[in-house]
């Protein structure tokens, strides 16, 4: 789980991730393989991320985005924080040495 790194952010993210939920569960992977474009009021994030322990469990992902410019080029990577339930879990993830770890085999 990635709950620390979430405890970084802006008191403003913490409290939306947080608040209303004390016991919230954050998974994440750094590798900015996401992509983020400037949208009104914020970013709009985009992507995949590859598999992550406990996933199936979070409620809340801390992921990495390369940041675009105006001209669509990366001009800076952050790690952002994203609801679950905005995001859909593929199921990929087939190893018989980590089965452990979110296998719903």
């Amino acid at each position: 789980m990635t709950n620390w790194p979430a405890c970084l952010f802006p008191d403003k993210a913490q409290e939306e991730v947080f608040g209303a939920d004390p016991d919230a569960r954050v998974t994440g992977v750094a590798a900015p393989t996401g992509r983020g474009e400037k949208a009104p009021g914020g970013w709009r994030v985009s992507g995949r991320w590859s598999y992550n322990s406990g996933s199936p469990y979070a409620t809340w992902a801390a992921v990495g985005a390369l940041l675009k410019d105006d001209r669509g080029a990366a001009a800076d990577q952050a790690l952002v924080l994203i609801p679950a339930g905005d995001l859909t879990v593929e199921d990929t993830w087939h190893m018989a040495g980590m089965r452990g770890t979110a296998a719903t085999r």
